[in-house]
């Protein structure tokens, strides 16, 4: 064997850098199926309030043309009638455009959720990634150390343990990942 080739050994460090890479994919893919379904969902909001829009304005000029037809018929209480038809009709178009209204406010609000949802998916998977960065550096520092321990002298050996064993306590969460060497 020569001084370069070392047998190929599946490697924690690389099979949890996988698994977190995998997790925060799917974390990934989860927001954006999330964001796909409510964007989806906003269209087919957005295209009810056009059909509304539409079925109002019909509807407005289908009672202003029985208003005519009133005015025609009856000339004697024409004035009345008219008011009182193009009052409602005004009446049922304030009270469509006030509902569209609410509607595209709801669907603002739930957008909005939805984002925030995302924004926080991603911060989290951020954190996460970080977090296993810094243990895979810990790690492969540690594995360095020791490869470099194996060639030298022991007072050198010894020199970077301590070393070690300082940045080790001063870390947060590497003791659990730097295994007790004996």
């Amino acid at each position: 064997m020569s001084e370069h080739s070392v047998p190929f050994r599946a490697d924690p460090v690389v099979a949890d850098l996988q698994q977190s890479a995998n997790l925060a994919n799917e974390n990934c893919d989860r927001a954006v199926a999330l964001a796909q379904i409510l964007s989806a969902q906003l269209r087919e909001a957005q295209d009810r309030i056009n059909q509304l829009e539409h079925e109002a304005e019909g509807l407005g000029e289908q009672l202003l043309a029985e208003a005519k037809a009133i005015i025609q018929e009856v000339r004697s209480n024409a004035d009345a009638r008219v008011n009182r038809t193009i009052r409602e009709a005004d009446e049922r178009m304030n009270g469509l455009k006030a509902e569209a209204q609410n509607e595209i406010g709801r669907l603002k609000n739930e957008l909005a959720q939805a984002t925030r949802g995302i924004d926080q998916v991603k911060d989290e998977a951020g954190t996460r990634i970080e977090s296993v960065k810094m243990e895979a550096d810990a790690r492969i520092n540690l594995w360095r150390q020791r490869q470099r321990s194996v060639s030298m002298p022991s007072d050198v050996k010894l020199r970077i343990k301590s070393s070690a064993s300082k940045q080790t306590s001063q870390r947060p969460g590497i003791a659990q990942i730097v295994p007790s060497s004996g």
